[in-house]
């Protein structure tokens, strides 16, 4: 078996900094796909927020914070996952979104949207040890 240092993964993280820069953290309802990879349909995506660079801040233990970010949800749904690309639209990573109380990658206060409703992420936290 196969084990990665953490300052390996820490690089990682700074990698995946690197490509989501300028690119797009966008929120699904629905199921997510068992592949990171796989294509999403479009009638799916929920809202689309823009990530800069200035909202990502490497911490020493090499995790990345990700936020302040907002936005507005341009369908109705019942938000479930995530998943991060480059300004490209190439994904990156995904994961779950739960309400409060949850256990998922993101939590957020509302996950029940309607057209024009604010979509506000404070941060969330990219783990070294979760690549």
């Amino acid at each position: 078996m196969i084990r990665v240092a953490h300052g390996a993964r820490a690089a990682q993280v700074q990698a995946v900094v690197q490509l989501a820069s300028s690119g797009w953290l966008c929120l699904y309802a629905g199921a997510r796909p068992s592949d990171p990879d796989a294509r999403t349909e479009i009638d799916r995506e929920v809202g689309k927020l823009v990530v800069s660079i200035n909202e990502i801040a490497i911490q020493a233990n090499g995790d990345a914070l990700i936020g302040p970010l907002k936005g507005l949800a341009e369908r109705a749904g019942r938000l479930t996952w995530w998943r991060l690309r480059s300004p490209q639209g190439i994904p990156l990573l995904d994961g779950d979104i739960s309400g409060p109380g949850g256990e998922a990658d993101m939590i957020l206060t509302r996950t029940d949207l309607l057209p024009g409703d604010v979509i506000l992420i404070d941060s969330f936290l990219l783990e070294a040890s979760a690549l």
